[in-house]
């Protein structure tokens, strides 16, 4: 994957995976590495005046069994390493078919651990703990129509701020710069997510997916998320080219300000408030991407399967409280290789 937008940020994004499926067991393994380049507006105007250039490195290992026929059992570690930051997460999850698998429930708990400073510090002397349930029913409601619902609430605690991002405070009418200070926002966090998804298979060879996604946490930030996706394949479906819309909504967190006004008295010290953020992605914004991706069926004897794929996508997203940036528009290419032995 290459990201290229249009706030000097451009991240290259490797990744190599394999999954093995046999009689009642499954495993997968993957590695990722993002190397990101930037010189946005946002860092330099509040973090790194020169922007920054860092190699993000990803390992993800998976397994499954199948206890019973429709019951499975699955669980995953992964290690993500930057120059500042080591995360460590956990995952298992539960799936059963019933009602002669015409419904499938699931349940999948998830745990983040995060320590993080800043590069070059002796130690990663901050923590952050992400605990996360999601809990969905897929139904098959014709042969050709199948309707997805998933509930999702995560519970975040630990430093949440930037240790980079430095948040100005401005002289109340005067409008004048006072001072800038670290990045203040609270040590808990609760996320709450619903999605309901309907996948449909309407003509041969045609497939489409509509979802709607309602966001909501307990820093007062919600947001909508809406997609629609068509697929259609040629020639006995050798070739399957896909387009996707994706547009979502988003308010702003309740302690989010694009301008912070204090008061300064003469003889006094600054009232500085209590939670404060220069992070734009807490900040109302609008998203809206559209792409295309074209996968070809190529003919190798010695594979059941060898695909290769190209993706074009166009994101564009504006944000309607900071300052520094109000829009940013980014170009995505992907090229993608399957092959199944």
């Amino acid at each position: 994957m290459y990201y290229a937008d249009d706030d000097a940020v451009t991240v290259v994004s490797p990744t190599l995976g394999a999954r093995y499926q046999s009689e009642g067991v499954r495993a997968s393994a993957q590695l990722a590495v993002d190397m990101v380049t930037a010189a946005s507006v946002d860092l330099v105007s509040a973090a790194s005046p020169r922007g920054y250039e860092e190699t993000r490195k990803e390992a993800t290992l998976g397994a499954g069994l199948e206890a019973a026929r429709g019951v499975w059992f699955d669980a995953s570690h992964a290690v993500s390493v930057e120059p500042d930051s080591v995360t460590r997460t956990f995952g298992i999850s539960h799936a059963h078919d019933v009602l002669d698998r015409r419904v499938t429930l699931s349940l999948d708990y998830g745990l983040g651990l995060t320590r993080f400073g800043r590069a070059g510090e002796p130690s990663l002397d901050r923590s952050r703990t992400q605990h996360g349930v999601t809990g969905g029913a897929s139904m098959v409601l014709r042969p050709t129509l199948v309707l997805d619902t998933v509930f999702g609430v995560e519970f975040v605690s630990g430093a949440q701020e930037n240790p980079y991002r430095f948040v100005r405070l401005y002289r109340g009418e005067a409008m004048r710069h006072a001072t800038a200070v670290p990045e203040a926002v609270p040590g808990e966090r609760r996320r709450q997510t619903a999605t309901l998804r309907l996948r449909a298979r309407p003509f041969a060879s045609t497939f489409g997916q509509a979802a709607y996604r309602l966001y909501t946490d307990t820093w007062g930030l919600t947001g909508h998320t809406a997609l629609v996706r068509l697929a259609r394949g040629f020639f006995t479906d050798r070739l399957v080219l896909t387009a996707e819309l994706r547009g979502h909504h988003q308010g702003a967190a309740s302690f989010h300000r694009a301008r912070y006004l204090v008061a300064v008295e003469s003889d006094g010290p600054l009232e500085v408030p209590r939670y404060r953020t220069a992070d734009k992605e807490l900040g109302g914004l609008h998203t809206l991407r559209a792409g295309a991706h074209a996968e070809i069926s190529l003919p190798v004897r010695a594979a059941e399967a060898f695909r290769l794929g190209f993706g074009f996508d166009l994101l564009h997203i504006r944000y309607r409280d900071f300052e520094p940036l109000d829009a940013r528009t980014a170009r995505i290419y992907t090229v993608d290789l399957t092959y199944e032995p």
